[in-house]
């Protein structure tokens, strides 16, 4: 799944990409600044989002900041 970060909190998200047959417009707020993760405006996608993490750090103090 493609994964985007929050450019103003941090937070990680997954998200998949659906087809539907009718044009949708609109955009996905992020869950903990609620700044505008993205928009679109398109005739075949829409975006389920899951959050993943609050921010980077959490992942990196989950394994003490080691990548092993």
């Amino acid at each position: 799944m493609p994964i985007v970060i929050c450019e103003h909190c941090g937070a990680k998200y997954s998200y998949k990409e659906q087809k539907i047959q009718m044009r949708d417009k609109d955009f996905e707020r992020c869950q903990i600044c609620h700044q505008i993760l993205l928009k679109w405006n398109g005739g075949i996608n829409c975006y389920d989002f899951q959050l993943i993490s609050e921010n980077e750090d959490i992942i990196a103090g989950e394994n003490g900041g080691n990548n092993e």
